[in-house]
């Protein structure tokens, strides 16, 4: 079993049940504790995300977009997406698509898998900096102004 931790922008499996100083020596990317690590991983504030055997991180600033095997840690792409604002809210899956969120209210949909498509930008017009919460079929989105509720 992997735990995914993040320190600035390098990303890292802990094995589970690893304790003590488990840090790589110097020029090494593992340890008795770290199964991998992946540096320049574009990691900030966003959590990264599991979802359908991928992990996804969305760089704080500049729309980077990097996937990763869990297992391996092996980027399977990492792309870019223009017009991104600062993103402090962790991204979220659905139906296989990967959203997230900007601080100006722009969502950004892409597909999850191993081929890199972005496939639609929406807008709300607030500033966002908290994480969604999603009850059943609602997405609810915390702005500075307002509460928004997006519901099927």
């Amino acid at each position: 079993m992997l735990s995914i931790e993040s320190s600035g922008i390098t990303a890292f499996a802990v094995k589970s049940g690893a304790e003590g100083d488990i840090t790589p020596s110097e020029g090494d990317s593992t340890s008795s504790g770290i199964e991998w690590s992946v540096a320049n991983a574009g990691q900030g504030n966003p959590s990264p995300l599991l979802y359908k055997g991928y992990i996804y991180l969305i760089s704080s600033r500049g729309g980077e977009v990097t996937c990763l095997q869990p297992a391996t840690g092996n980027v399977v792409y990492k792309e870019k997406i223009e017009g991104v604002g600062a993103a402090w809210s962790s991204p979220w899956a659905y139906n296989d698509r990967i959203f997230f969120y900007d601080e100006t209210g722009k969502t950004h949909i892409i597909q999850a898998g191993p081929q890199f498509k972005h496939l639609d930008t929406n807008q709300l017009e607030d500033k966002f900096w908290a994480s969604v919460a999603i009850a059943g079929d609602a997405v609810l989105f915390r702005g500075v102004d307002k509460l928004y509720c997006v519901k099927n």
